[in-house]
């Protein structure tokens, strides 16, 4: 996900990330309860061009659930609007 994701982020096209996130809030895998808001959260910033609340719902999601899921789920297949982002 970082290197789909940090791109757009770090060029400040944030609008970019609108989709990916908003196709992340649907793609929550079983037990990641909150993945959903935090992925809704970060499209509605990236939507409103919202670096802080960007960074905010990002960090928040990677603190509860990065480790989790790099265990869990490291070889899963993402979401295809993730490969569309650049």
């Amino acid at each position: 996900m970082h290197g789909t994701l940090s791109a757009p982020l770090a060029e400040g096209n944030l609008r970019a990330l609108e989709r990916p996130l908003s196709t992340l809030a649907h793609a929550a895998p079983p037990g990641y309860d909150r993945w959903s808001d935090y992925a809704t959260a970060g499209a509605r910033a990236a939507q409103a061009s919202n670096v802080e609340d960007l960074r905010v719902a990002c960090a928040s999601c990677h603190r509860v659930y990065r480790a989790r899921y790099r265990t869990e789920r490291r070889d899963a297949p993402l979401p295809a609007a993730l490969h569309e982002v650049q």
